[in-house]
């Protein structure tokens, strides 16, 4: 079965596969397209998500990132994919 050009499969909150290599794969939502969630499979790491911030170029496929949010580890797990709580934390970050 061939995978149509430009087909997404979004998740019930709207984020989709940006990129994905054997160790991780990211996510971006249309809501919020300033941050990149990654999900790393590697053996042996416990807490395995990543938070950043930055701008989605012009063509869509690359991510430049900017440096005002970067967490990794336990500290990006209650704002991994959920809308609510990285709304939250971006405006955080922007009154700060």
């Amino acid at each position: 079965m061939e995978k149509k050009k430009g087909c997404m499969r979004k998740d019930k909150n709207g984020w989709y596969l940006f990129s994905k290599s054997p160790a991780s794969k990211s996510f971006i939502n249309d809501d919020i397209p300033n941050i990149l969630c990654t999900r790393f499979y590697v053996p042996g790491v416990l807490y395995p998500w990543g938070i950043k911030s930055g701008k989605l170029s012009d063509d869509k496929k690359v991510f430049n990132f900017d440096g005002v949010i970067n967490l990794q580890g336990f500290t990006a797990g209650s704002y991994y994919k959920d809308n609510k709580n990285l709304k939250k934390l971006i405006k955080k970050k922007e009154a700060a």
